[in-house]
């Protein structure tokens, strides 16, 4: 398992296009995929899921993968948010 804590910016917005383009990513990797804030674990595979990721209050964000491929897959999704 790999995990990747973020600090997002306070005008970072999570835009509909954004959101879906970020669900395909997540999608296209075998290890499951999960954002961590304010004490929610949200699947990052589900775009219910990452739309309540706009909700957060926090701007820390931490990033767990787990599976095969879960290098390629923390590389990839991490870059949504920076």
């Amino acid at each position: 398992m790999r995990t990747k804590e973020l600090t997002i910016s306070k005008d970072f917005a999570m835009l509909p296009d954004a959101v879906a383009e970020l669900v395909q990513t997540a999608c296209k990797y075998e290890s499951s995929s999960y954002a961590i804030a304010d004490e929610k674990r949200i699947n990052l595979k589900s775009i219910m899921g990452v739309m309540s990721l706009v909700a957060i209050k926090s701007n820390e964000l931490v990033i767990e993968i787990d599976g095969a491929d879960e290098d390629d897959a923390i590389a990839s999704l991490a870059g949504f948010w920076s």
